[in-house]
């Protein structure tokens, strides 16, 4: 074999490599198809993990089965919501009640209108003996303001 033959194929080889690196490395972000919730958002001390609007819907993306808990009023709820979204009122006198109902041992991804309420019945969620609890900062504004889907009224 010629050396400039040599040399071409050394190259085209070498180009070859190096699209299957880059395309194997990728930009080092996560997709969706990649990612689990494992590596979504934030997990704070108490073993919450926390994301924002668009980390939850990647969540909701990967995991099916995740149970999205509105802790607004039913006033809040019925002017617009996430779709499948259970509704326990945070305010009501059987708020604990009615959690307490809930299955302990699936996924919840918490939310309120902007994350207060929500944020108030983490402690209420762990003291109930709810282990995989997903909270939502900035709750069902941030959702609607980065225009995620929501139900259909």
């Amino acid at each position: 074999m010629s050396e400039s033959k040599m040399m071409s194929t050394k190259t085209f080889f070498v180009a070859v490599v190096l699209m299957l690196a880059v395309q194997l490395l990728g930009t080092g972000k996560i997709n969706a198809q990649e990612a689990t919730i494992d590596t979504i958002g934030k997990v704070s001390k108490n073993g919450v993990r926390h994301v924002n609007a668009a980390e939850a819907q990647q969540i909701l993306d990967i995991k099916s089965d995740v149970v999205i808990l509105d802790v607004r009023t039913p006033v809040e709820y019925k002017l617009g919501h996430l779709e499948d979204a259970v509704n326990i009122n945070y305010y009501s006198f059987s708020f604990k009640k009615k959690l307490g109902k809930l299955d302990r041992d699936k996924t919840y991804l918490l939310h309120c209108q902007t994350g207060v309420r929500s944020g108030r019945s983490i402690p209420i969620m762990l003291a109930a003996g709810f282990k995989n609890i997903i909270h939502m900062d900035g709750g069902y504004k941030s959702w609607k303001d980065q225009g995620l889907p929501l139900a259909e009224k």
